[in-house]
């Protein structure tokens, strides 16, 4: 989240007293790439065995930060939350086949059916554009300048944005973050099952579409309904594409986000779903 609840304790922090948990719970700020950055985070940490469960949550409440006289921000952005459960899969690296487990005397069979490979974290991208630190910002409210009347006054409070020059760092830089991605993992944008962009408009969407040569038909678009909801916008995406039976056990998921800072953040999964109905 980049619209924590106060400065302290963390939003997470809350989060976990208000279900009871004693886990450890910090917040990450990657703004609208937010999620991506936390899936890569605990991913991490999942594989290296660090944690074994791991609830991450995409939270923010941008219409708070927004001037509603600012008819170039205020029509764009929503409020939104979503939430996953990662589980470590035990078994190594994501990509590594599973073994059926053989009779006695049997030799052991490698299964070549992705539904049968573990789910996880193939790849990923975590790059920043230090030439568009100040296109996307809340310029006061923070230990630079604390609030003041002065502040308040000037709107130094909302977000500030200058779209024009986001969209085109946004299609370039995410265009060559997905392509890096693809590349680690051995992958084709032919091999993509699903795609899942952090939701800030459709041009920009179908623009990373068009350059990376994906299936459009792999592209989830909640942006029509949902507007810009930062941190939140891929996981909402990617509960409605498994409420909706998009995603299938062994599906390859690419996620991809970009936010203030620049940062821009790409990940791809290999799909397992083990939620309960």
């Amino acid at each position: 989240t980049f619209t924590p609840e106060q400065p302290m304790p963390s939003t997470a922090a809350q989060v976990a007293a208000a279900i009871g948990s004693s886990a450890g719970a910090f917040d990450l700020n990657a703004a609208c790439a937010g999620f991506v950055y936390g899936l890569v985070v605990t991913g991490s940490m999942l594989e290296v065995g660090t944690a074994r469960r791991v609830l991450l949550i995409g939270a923010d409440t941008v219409t708070r930060v927004v001037d509603w006289d600012d008819r170039s921000t205020a029509v764009l952005f929503g409020d939104g939350a979503a939430a996953l459960v990662l589980t470590g899969n035990g078994n190594g690296p994501a990509a590594r086949p599973t073994a059926t487990p053989p009779s006695p005397g049997a030799p052991v069979v490698i299964s070549d059916d992705p539904a049968d490979l573990p789910g996880g974290l193939l790849a990923s991208d975590l790059v920043d554009d230090p030439l568009g630190v100040d296109l996307l910002s809340i310029p006061a409210g923070g230990s630079a300048r604390p609030a003041s009347a002065d502040t308040v006054a000037a709107g130094d409070h909302f977000l500030r944005m200058d779209g024009r020059e986001v969209f085109r760092r946004a299609v370039r830089a995410v265009t060559d973050s997905v392509l890096r991605t693809l590349d680690q993992a051995g992958c084709t944008p032919a091999d993509v099952d699903v795609f899942v962009p952090h939701q800030a408009n459709a041009r920009i969407i179908d623009a990373v579409v068009t350059r990376v040569g994906l299936s459009p038909e792999t592209a989830v678009q909640t942006v029509d309904r949902h507007g810009n909801t930062s941190a939140a916008s891929v996981p909402l995406a990617l509960g409605e594409a498994a409420d909706t039976g998009r995603l299938h056990d062994g599906d390859l998921v690419l996620t991809t986000g970009f936010g203030a800072g620049l940062t821009v953040g790409t990940s791809l999964l290999r799909w397992r779903s083990s939620r309960i109905q």
